[in-house]
């Protein structure tokens, strides 16, 4: 076996090498896309020599009970038979072949080219190019804009594969101590008093918990949505202030909303402080939120450094700021985690929206949706 790493300008030329180095019986191992200036892709391909001298040998040929997999099909047991010899390809087996079954499925019919024209004739009818172009203007990431178009022949396609991916939180499930957290300037003061407005709406005893005095002014404002809609107030500087307030609240309330400080997510102790918090107690339902009006490569950022809370839901404020909502399909495909609700303004309690899966989809792909659809 010969095992090559590639590097190229992007992912169809890097294909090209391969295919005119170790042939069309090459594997893909791993793909990976480097940032820098200029960016890059790397590749690492693979060839199974032996299994080529078989194919080439008409005088030759596997027996029933042979575990080699058979020439010129690269399949299952294919990848399987490559896997045992390498132990580490072995191990990540499971997240490899669905990056080897996508480059395999467009490598035959890519035309290699520096120019977006050439790049786009993958697709050798018109529409599949319209799909392409247009989920790259809704800022949905290359690979799984050329996954969805090669399941699709319509937009109304693409909505329901879309559909079909995503997860939105169940609204008759809600844990009675909910804590938000997110980045500074996302709106969590103001999105915990929406909740808590609706929370009042239907009928349930509320309470809530402040954490940020860090902030100027921060404690002043959650103090005057909870004076306005008659909500008690308890303030916590620390770990057991947050255990007493949030054993006095159970007593008498059916549901504690946990405001908290917009602080750098970096802060390594910060994150510490909140996951103790978590530990203390495990009924806690913790909602990240993140601006929707940011790019897919910060909203990665923003999720890697909460990561190792146990994140219940996240939620995406600012819609209304935003001109593209590919990044929220990008970061929704990479964690797996359900969509608890959107904000789309500062009015509290209006600007608060819990999508349906077709309407959080519909929004997905909503760029350019009139112009493409005439």
């Amino acid at each position: 076996m010969k095992i090559k790493k590639f590097t190229a300008k992007n992912y169809k030329e890097a294909l090209e090498l391969i295919k005119k180095e170790l042939g069309d019986d090459a594997v893909i191992l791993s793909s990976e896309e480097r940032k820098g200036m200029p960016s890059y892709v790397e590749i690492t391909a693979a060839i199974d020599y032996n299994n080529e001298f078989i194919k080439k040998d008409n005088s030759q040929t596997l027996s029933a009970t042979s575990t080699s997999p058979k020439s010129g099909n690269i399949s299952d047991s294919h990848l399987a038979f490559l896997y045992r010899k390498n132990k580490e390809i072995h191990q990540r087996a499971d997240e490899l072949k669905p990056a080897y079954n996508i480059r395999k499925r467009f490598t035959e019919q890519i035309n290699i080219s520096d120019t977006q024209e050439k790049e786009d004739a993958s697709f050798d009818k018109p529409l599949k190019k319209d799909l392409l172009n247009h989920l790259r203007s809704c800022s949905i990431k290359e690979e799984y804009a050329l996954n969805l178009c090669n399941k699709a022949n319509s937009l109304d396609d693409i909505i329901y594969l879309v559909k079909q991916q995503l997860m939105i939180k169940d609204s008759t499930k809600t844990n009675k101590v909910i804590m938000l957290i997110g980045p500074t300037g996302v709106g969590k003061t103001t999105t915990l008093a929406k909740l808590a407005a609706k929370a009042l709406k239907e009928g349930k005893k509320v309470g809530i918990i402040n954490l940020d005095s860090y902030r100027i002014g921060a404690c002043e404002q959650i103090r005057i949505y909870a004076r306005i809609m008659g909500i008690p107030l308890y303030i916590a500087s620390n770990q057991d202030a947050i255990k007493e307030g949030i054993s006095r609240f159970l007593r008498n309330r059916d549901i504690i909303f946990i405001d908290t400080m917009g602080k750098n997510p970096k802060d390594e102790e910060y994150n510490k402080f909140l996951a103790n918090i978590c530990l203390s107690n495990t009924n806690i339902e913790l909602h990240l939120l993140i601006s929707a009006n940011s790019d897919s490569e910060f909203m990665q950022d923003t999720y890697g450094f909460y990561k190792k809370l146990p994140i219940s839901y996240i939620a995406f404020t600012k819609i209304d700021e935003a001109v593209r909502y590919g990044s929220l399909y990008n970061l929704l495909m990479i964690y797996r985690k359900p969509v608890a609700y959107l904000t789309c303004g500062q009015k509290v309690p209006d600007d608060i929206e819990f999508p349906s899966l077709e309407n959080f989809s519909q929004l997905i792909v909503s760029k350019g949706l009139k112009a493409h659809a005439e």
